[in-house]
């Protein structure tokens, strides 16, 4: 999880060399820039945890437990929600 918050980006972590995934050599590095904002929806609570340590981070759990997220949907209404934010204007 650390990798994926590292400030060059995964390639770029000392975690890098532990998964196939991160190597270098696999992931394009060419459009590596900052981001403007960062959405995420899941139910990992440690992700959704460090992501709202970003202050361009909108979180939201689809777990039924409690949450750090700042933002809470149901599983199955996912689709629906994506659906209605791609076509907002």
């Amino acid at each position: 999880m650390g990798a994926i918050l590292h400030a060059g980006g995964p390639t770029h972590s000392p975690l890098a060399g532990r998964a196939a995934w991160l190597a270098p050599e696999t992931l394009e590095t060419e459009s590596v820039h900052d981001t403007d904002f960062v959405f995420a929806i899941g139910s990992d609570e440690k992700l959704l945890r460090r992501l709202n340590e970003l202050d361009n981070a909108e979180t939201c759990s689809t777990g039924t437990k409690g949450t750090d997220a700042k933002w809470k949907i149901k599983a199955q209404e996912v689709e629906a929600v994506l659906e209605q934010l791609a076509g907002a204007k």
